[in-house]
């Protein structure tokens, strides 16, 4: 019998599956321009992850320039 070798499979942190999932939802028009993002603890609500991942997240949205945040308030698309 012949076994073959197969790579490791990488998984995705869970802060980028928040980017790729907001990042989606802005691509295909779900988010528009000066939508607001839900609360921080909704969306960990919502993706079954902790405040801190989607915050973690949200600050690669804010890097990639898809989002912004204003003084204290939620961020914007």
């Amino acid at each position: 019998m012949h076994t073959r070798d197969f790579t490791r499979l990488e998984r995705a942190p869970a802060y980028r599956l928040v980017y790729d999932a907001i990042e989606k939802q802005i691509f295909a028009g779900n988010l528009r321009v000066g939508d607001p993002l839900p609360a921080e603890t909704t969306l960990a609500e919502q993706f079954g992850v902790n405040r801190s991942t989607v915050r973690e997240g949200i600050r690669l949205l804010e890097q990639s320039g898809l989002v912004e945040r204003e003084g204290g308030k939620r961020p914007r698309i």
